[in-house]
């Protein structure tokens, strides 16, 4: 099942999505599309921004030295889901709930 995060790239309003699993297997990749309606366009690897949306979406980006873009692009939710578990029992951070952007679907990350 895909995972999708949403974000925009405001420099060029452009659309964008980081998807686990979608037309990559057991990657993310990135995605974008130009206005309503348009085509979904899919990139191997992940840029700066798709990277920082992953540890945004997660509640990792204060994690990162342990969170390099080469772990992380291979790296499932449920994996990324646990790690966030993990810090929030060593550091007593609220639990976030973790939800996928997929349209039609919601799913959650226990």
């Amino acid at each position: 099942m895909a995972f999708s995060i949403r974000y925009d790239r405001e420099e060029d309003y452009t659309e964008c999505a980081v998807d686990w699993d979608w037309n990559i297997r057991r990657q993310w990749a990135m995605s974008d599309k130009e206005g309503l309606g348009s085509r979904w366009y899919t990139t191997q690897g992940l840029d700066k921004k798709a990277y920082e949306a992953i540890l945004q979406h997660f509640g990792l980006e204060n994690y990162i030295s342990g969170l390099p873009p080469e772990r992380v692009i291979t790296m499932s939710p449920e994996e990324l889901g646990k790690v966030r578990r993990e810090k929030e029992g060593l550091f007593s951070l609220l639990r976030k709930e973790i939800t996928s952007d997929t349209i039609g679907e919601h799913t959650a990350i226990l």
